[in-house]
């Protein structure tokens, strides 16, 4: 498993496990910029939404038609907001829909960008401090956490 319990006290996740909220923001503006645009094979936010049981936000978004530059507008901003709302939304699970989607270039975008690990540590039962990692990090070794 990679859920992990520090030594010094608290909690913690590996990449993968990694809450979808927790991502940053440059990251969701990227992932926006490679999804947002219509796809001619369906390989865009339309087809993602309904891989991650989202079909109400397409018929919502689809009018847009994917003109809009607005981030706050962006389908895919609205569709990580949506689905973050559920505990079991992980990076993981996005990057592995991704690439079912055919998407290996915002998969391969979010390994790299994604924190390897979040550690919250714990005082008098409440969180007190959270941290993530990413900075500084080659992609290899990225991957070879995550292939561990």
């Amino acid at each position: 498993t990679s859920k992990f319990t520090p030594k010094f006290g608290g909690s913690g996740s590996l990449g993968m496990d990694i809450h979808i909220s927790d991502l940053n923001l440059l990251t969701r503006r990227k992932l926006s910029r490679l999804l947002d645009p219509p796809d001619p094979m369906g390989k865009d936010w339309c087809l993602l939404a309904m891989n991650l049981g989202l079909p109400d936000l397409v018929a919502k978004y689809n009018i847009n038609n994917g003109t809009q530059n607005d981030f706050i507008s962006s389908p895919v901003h609205a569709l990580l907001q949506e689905w973050s709302n559920a505990p079991e939304s992980t990076v993981g699970i996005l990057m592995s829909k991704l690439r079912e989607l055919g998407r290996r270039d915002a998969a391969d975008f979010l390994l790299k960008a994604s924190p390897i690990f979040k550690i919250n540590l714990d005082a008098n039962g409440q969180e007190a401090y959270a941290s993530s990692c990413n900075s500084g990090t080659s992609y290899n070794s990225i991957s070879s956490v995550v292939s561990r």
